[in-house]
Parts: structure tokens; C-alpha cells; sequence
């Protein structure tokens, strides 16, 4: 048998009565994603670490910067000149003007 509140809930639309069941349905589905981000796949990956290799030998003892070749880029010949010290008399000349 129905009861008396049974009749009266089923003789309601069902778009009268979620205005007051909405905040509870909204609770509902925050803690829902909260669980799901806590436990889930969001919140337990790390982040794997990147290492490059250069194929290149560091001889200066600074810091290598890597890149990945651009197809777009266009070539460059440097020149094969030899790096040397200036003399200091020209070193000492250059800083007195």
C-alpha cells in the first residue's frame, strides 16, 4: 500500500522538487571528483625526468645547452678560426680609452 507522503512526492513533477535537492546533489558530485582526483590517475602520476644526452664534448666547462635539430633552420657555416688571448699591452691600451 502507499502512504499518504508517497502520494503526495509522486503527484509532484519531478522538476518541482530538485531545487531543493540540488545543493545535495551538488555536494554529491564535488566530493565525487574530489575523490576520483585524490585517488585517481590526477593525483598519483609523477613526472618522469627528462634526461638529454648531447652529442657533443663539453670542453669549456660551462654548460652545454641541447636542441633538437629544426627541419625549418637554415645552415651556417661558422669559421674555423682558433680562439687566442689578446697581448695585454693591447688588452691594457683598450681599457685606458
Amino acid at each position: 500500500m502507499i502512504d499518504q507522503k508517497e502520494a503526495e512526492l509522486s503527484d509532484k513533477p519531478f522538476l518541482e522538487t530538485v531545487p531543493r535537492k540540488l545543493p545535495w546533489i551538488l555536494a554529491a558530485l564535488l566530493a565525487l571528483a574530489l575523490l576520483v582526483w585524490f585517488i585517481g590517475p590526477f593525483g598519483q602520476e609523477e613526472e618522469k625526468e627528462v634526461t638529454y644526452v648531447p652529442g657533443a664534448k663539453d670542453i669549456s666547462g660551462g654548460e652545454l645547452i641541447v636542441t633538437e635539430p629544426d627541419p625549418l633552420a637554415v645552415p651556417v657555416e661558422l669559421p674555423k678560426t682558433p680562439m687566442t688571448p689578446v697581448p695585454p699591452e693591447k688588452a691594457e691600451a683598450a681599457s685606458e680609452h
